[in-house]
């Protein structure tokens, strides 16, 4: 499945398989279809400040809480 987003994002889905890592919690969104947790999937440092990393959101992984959806997957496109 593919959509474009006003991002320019690829939007995929994908199933769910063993449990994973995550680098945060990026928020939660009230769709039309039911509340979705957004995780940050993939990251990267891009600098400090003030002996703090910096990190560049990569890949969101968007999780249905409360309805038999699948979880989608948002990649940034360049």
């Amino acid at each position: 499945m593919e959509d474009t987003l006003e991002n320019s994002g690829k939007l995929v889905q994908v199933a769910i398989g063993l449990p994973q890592e995550f680098f945060g919690i990026f928020g939660l969104v009230d769709f039309p279809s039911g509340p979705y947790l957004i995780l940050i999937d993939r990251a990267s440092i891009i600098g400090d400040i003030l002996k703090c990393h910096v990190f560049r959101v990569e890949q969101l992984l968007f999780i249905p809480l409360g309805n038999a959806v699948k979880p989608y997957t948002v990649i940034p496109v360049d």
